[in-house]
């Protein structure tokens, strides 16, 4: 009958003389618990900036067709019609990664940050009461889940100069093209006593109050964070003082292993302790979003008589 035993090693990713570290099951927990918090920090950045790449996307398709609108071609039905499903692409690409950004968040912070989910959730809540924009977007995405009707209708505003004639690109959104779609009674009715808005600015609201969330998110998991980073920076200084200070790019594997004796069998690394990774994580973190600038950048963002 053979005997088996529980052993936790720290193992250089490059061959070394030098052999694996034997370490205690408590450093493999607290290595474990960092590489998870690493990972859900990052991929509420990635979902974020994801989201705000669509964005900008939506808003460069507002340019180029106003640049090709304003150099030449008619105004005819098939045209104006490609118009309005290429921005209604970039738009439902924009509202897909707000609710992935928004799942993703949540999901991280069940299982990750526990103790601090419902400060969070209050934070989307609060966010959601205080902007008109981010009502209407959170229906519209319903709406362009289930019908895939949300944008339907373009406004082409267009002024003489001495150069020649400018021509701008704006979505409207109306009450009227989102009766049929049932939306909640509540957020239409505000949609009808305020009249066709801009899509544009109502996505910037939008945008501002889930960049508000993001900032609620670091904030509540950053001593975690900073915890994990410590963590990671005191074990590649370990790995780095037993099998060399020059190595590039430090890389470590934690095993858990079963070692069978007569047999030597041991499984896969459970995960990874690298350097690169870990400045990936901290470069991230400190990316920083001015998501107010919106209202004076982006075209179809920018205030009219009938927006506010």
């Amino acid at each position: 009958m053979t005997e088996s035993r529980e052993s936790y090693r720290f193992e250089s990713l490059l061959r070394s003389r030098i052999p694996a570290l034997e370490i205690k099951e408590a450093d493999y927990r607290a290595l474990s618990k960092a590489r998870d918090s690493l990972l859900g920090a990052i991929d509420i950045e990635d979902n974020f900036d994801s989201l705000i790449e669509n964005f900008f996307e939506f808003e460069q398709e507002h340019l180029r067709i106003a640049v090709r609108r304003t150099v030449g071609g008619a105004f005819v039905h098939h045209s104006i019609r490609q118009d309005r499903l290429v921005l209604a692409r970039r738009l439902t690409n924009v509202l897909a990664t707000a609710r992935a950004f928004v799942d993703q968040v949540d999901r991280t912070f069940k299982y990750q940050f526990p103790e601090s989910r419902e400060v969070l959730q209050v934070e989307c809540h609060t966010q959601y009461d205080a902007r008109f924009g981010y009502r209407v977007m959170e229906e519209l995405r319903h709406v362009v889940t289930h019908k895939g009707r949300g944008l339907q209708r373009l406004y082409y505003p267009h002024s003489s100069r001495e150069r020649g004639v400018e021509v701008r690109v704006i979505a409207i959104l109306s009450s009227e093209d989102l009766k049929p779609l049932k939306l909640k009674p509540t957020v239409l009715d505000e949609l009808r006593r305020k009249g066709p808005r801009p899509i544009g600015a109502l996505l910037r609201d939008y945008l501002e109050g889930l960049g508000a969330i993001h900032a609620r998110a670091r904030a509540l998991s950053e001593p975690s964070f900073v915890e994990a980073v410590e963590v990671f920076r005191a074990w590649i200084k370990t790995g780095r003082d037993r099998w060399g200070k020059t190595q590039p790019g430090f890389g470590a594997s934690c095993r858990r292993s079963s070692d069978v004796v007569g047999h030597g069998k041991r499984r896969e690394p459970d995960f990874q302790v690298v350097e690169s990774f870990l400045d990936v994580c901290v470069a991230a973190r400190q990316k920083t979003y001015r998501l107010k600038n919106l209202r004076r950048v982006f075209v179809s963002s920018q205030q009219d008589e009938n927006d506010e």
